[in-house]
């Protein structure tokens, strides 16, 4: 499971392929959380930051890098909440 389906699917009460297919129909994560959207960014910030802090320990990121990761991380979190990722159309 990914982190958006980590962190996503408990807020918005649906299924992957239901979250699959809203995604693929182009609704962003914010228009499904809704009123939840700021629970889902900090579930989100949560969840990277967990996995940022394992990469350290694991001494895949140095305390560095993950300090920079970090410092952006719930700026760059919500331009991913926001964005519409709609399916990808076969071209003619």
């Amino acid at each position: 499971m990914t982190g958006v389906q980590t962190c996503a699917l408990p807020i918005f009460g649906i299924t992957a392929a239901d979250l699959k297919a809203a995604r693929q129909a182009g609704k962003s994560l914010a228009t499904l959380a809704g009123d939840k959207k700021d629970a889902l960014i900090n579930a989100l910030v949560n969840y990277d930051t967990t996995q940022i802090d394992a990469a350290v320990t694991a001494g895949t990121l140095t305390a560095s890098q993950a300090t920079n990761l970090k410092a952006n991380l719930k700026n760059h979190v919500t331009k991913e909440v926001e964005s519409v990722r709609g399916g990808h159309k076969k071209k003619a």
